[in-house]
């Protein structure tokens, strides 16, 4: 029961800080479970497709890319592009970038304040819109999210 609570939780995108205070599993023990489970789906997804039993797998395979990233089913598609983890799809969700489609449209500027530079210039390449890193401006210290540790530094 403890386990599918748990699991319950992650899917729910709860972070590892909660899952600790919650169910008293450690970083470490929450790969290791993940791992289990990722294995048990991938069984049932082989065991789905031996038996011809198609109309599961569309939820076996959902399932599994949800318990892979630990976000709820709303944030899949985001996570089809490569350096987009469950926080930076969390992210875009947040501010109405809910599909590759809406990703198109946006200004590289507004996603590069939103996930980053690097990370704006990625996903829009992978959506085949190509940018010149050294024309992507981003106002310094408007990016939302995290910032370098220079922030913190004081000057002299």
């Amino acid at each position: 029961m403890k386990t599918s609570l748990f699991f319950n939780d992650w899917v729910d995108e709860r972070d590892e800080e909660f899952l600790l205070e919650t169910y008293y599993v450690r970083p470490g023990e929450i790969h290791a479970k993940l791992e289990i489970a990722d294995w048990l789906l991938y069984a049932s997804v082989e065991l789905a497709r031996m038996l011809k039993l198609q109309f599961l797998l569309k939820d076996l395979l959902k399932a599994r890319q949800r318990l892979k990233y630990g976000v709820k089913e709303e944030l899949l598609p985001l996570l089809k592009l490569k350096g987009v983890g469950r926080v930076r799809a969390r992210k875009m969700f947040n501010n109405k970038l809910k599909s590759l489609a809406d990703l198109k449209t946006v200004d590289i500027t507004s996603l590069a304040q939103l996930i980053g530079k690097a990370a704006a210039i990625s996903v829009k390449s992978q959506l085949g819109q190509e940018f010149d890193p050294l024309k992507v401006k981003v106002k310094e210290n408007k990016r939302k999210g995290q910032t370098s540790l220079g922030h913190f530094v004081k000057k002299k």
